[in-house]
């Protein structure tokens, strides 16, 4: 693993994620970033055009696009077993169990 800042615009959602936040929530993740920052990194795969997909943050992306960051810090799993789709879809879900809703 690697952890980097990563420009924002490579930066891509998956279509599996199941998380959902509402706008309360959202807002008060926002807040938070603009007041400490980045406290976590987001987690992403590479993919082979040269963007990252999430596997974990999606709402720390969003909440930094609306703070107009140019990068956000970034876990860059990058061993092969990650190429795995299913693996990928597997982990973002674990997370979301572990910090958000599904």
């Amino acid at each position: 693993m690697l952890v980097q800042h990563k420009p924002i615009y490579l930066i891509k959602k998956n279509a599996w994620n199941p998380n959902a936040m509402n706008a309360t929530a959202f807002q008060r993740l926002v807040k938070e970033i603009e007041t400490v920052g980045f406290l976590d990194p987001i987690q992403v795969v590479p993919l082979d055009d040269g963007t990252y997909r999430i596997i974990g943050g999606e709402h720390r992306v969003e909440a930094a696009r609306s703070l107009n960051y140019t990068e956000v810090p970034a876990v860059i799993l990058v061993e092969a077993r990650w190429k795995d789709e299913d693996l990928q879809k597997f982990v973002t879900v674990r997370l979301n169990v572990l910090h958000g809703k599904h």
